[in-house]
């Protein structure tokens, strides 16, 4: 669910409750179909991403899957969990008639965008605030 998404991604980025995003998705976007997808973890919510399906550019043969919020628990990481989740959301994309995908990426991220098969097409900086430890 959308509280969820915005939970696991304040964890990952280092928020404390009530100091990140969550609040933002408290519910979800009113005219914008939103799937979520999760990954447990000894029974909890260690992975989320979201996808969002666009019209294809004319000519491409269908639509695109765009890929958000991909985050993992600090204590999840490394466990390949945000592959197979992508994975798994792929495959149900493809099976939609989405054509191709596309995302944005943190550093961290590239490793895995890259080991399937994501190839950049331009660069941009991502600054974070982050509380000091």
């Amino acid at each position: 669910d959308m509280p969820t998404l915005g939970e696991v991604n304040d964890s990952a980025y280092g928020f404390a409750a009530g100091e990140g995003m969550a609040a933002l998705f408290a519910a979800h976007p009113k005219g914008i179909h939103v799937r979520i997808y999760r990954a447990r973890l000894d029974g909890e919510t260690a992975c989320v991403l979201a996808t969002i399906d666009h019209d294809g550019l004319d000519g491409a043969g269908g639509g695109d899957c765009g890929i958000y919020f991909v985050a993992t628990r600090e204590d999840a990481r490394g466990r390949g969990l945000a592959t197979r989740l992508l994975s798994a959301a792929l495959v149900e994309a493809r099976g939609r008639g989405c054509a191709t995908s596309s995302l944005q990426s943190s550093a961290m991220g590239e490793p895995i965008y890259d080991a399937l098969g994501y190839e950049p097409w331009f660069r941009l900086h991502m600054y974070e605030r982050r509380r000091s430890a």
